[in-house]
């Protein structure tokens, strides 16, 4: 790679005191994991080539500094080659901090594959700040499926993300368990979930959480009828009470939604109101 011509940088860019740039890795996206080891290639590409890109710098803030938008690898490459310099974009038009927070994300995203979890922490940042996922979808110029799972990743317990970040969770399971998150008691959600995550350590890459649902509404005693018991509950559901609003927790018993036992006790409160005799099911 040829040298790079200080001068020309020059031209667009400003050399600040690095003592100037308040370096706040709760903002960057890939969080604290940028270490001197993690940049001891670039720093030695810094030393011989010099600074391609320059980093990029918001605003002065209260404290007098200018908070690092991009380039916190660049940051860390200069401190390890112990430089007090270095080549900053000043961008005081970025007065938005959802602003701030989209420019540090197109560019990791850009520049370095960062996984879901660091992706999600950041859209969460920006979630909380007001954007919807259309208008996140917008500014990073992605789709809003992209969006919307890393939402749900953001929305998960965090003692889920290991599993996502080892590809154990993938798209669909995510899916799956946000689903069980929002729709089912934290009972049958922490239930459903160490199913998955035990069904995934034996190997079985096609497990889903419908299997385990159709398990649960099992041992409820819910099923599908048949249309040869629905006609034949029916019938005597007329022949007890003559029909009545219990048609509505017929179909329902019908759809399989609820269970036998249920259907039975609405059956026994009906017939109580109604004074008819109760008659058992036939086995």
């Amino acid at each position: 790679m040829a040298k790079v011509d200080e001068a020309i940088i020059a031209e667009t860019a400003t050399m600040l005191p690095i003592d100037d740039i308040k370096v706040d890795t709760s903002f960057n996206c890939r969080g604290d994991d940028i270490t001197p080891q993690n940049v001891l290639e670039l720093s030695r590409d810094i030393k011989k080539n010099g600074l391609l890109q320059p980093v990029v710098v918001g605003p002065i803030e209260a404290d007098g500094k200018r908070l690092l938008i991009a380039g916190y690898r660049r940051m860390m490459a200069h401190k390890v080659l112990k430089r007090d310099k270095i080549f900053a974009t000043i961008r005081d038009d970025l007065q938005d901090h959802s602003k701030l927070l989209v420019m540090n994300l197109r560019e990791n995203i850009q520049r370095v594959e960062l996984n879901m979890v660091q992706e999600a922490r950041v859209l969460g940042k920006l979630f909380k700040l007001g954007l919807t996922e259309q208008q996140v979808a917008r500014e990073l110029n992605k789709s809003r499926g992209w969006v919307q799972i890393r939402q749900m990743v953001w929305t998960l317990p965090e003692e889920l993300h290991p599993q996502i970040l080892e590809g154990i969770f993938k798209t669909k399971e995510i899916r799956e368990i946000y689903s069980s998150m929002v729709n089912d008691t934290r009972d049958v959600f922490v239930e459903k979930v160490k199913w998955l995550k035990g069904e995934k350590a034996k190997g079985k890459k096609n497990a889903s959480l419908r299997d385990k649902q159709k398990s649960i509404d099992a041992e409820a005693g819910k099923k599908a009828r048949s249309r040869e018991e629905m006609y034949r509950m029916q019938s005597r559901i007329q022949m007890m009470i003559h029909g009545s609003h219990i048609a509505a927790v017929l179909l329902a018993w019908a759809t399989g939604a609820i269970p036998q036992a249920e259907l039975e006790e609405a059956l026994k409160d009906e017939c109580e109101k109604e004074g008819v005799e109760y008659a058992e099911a036939p086995k």
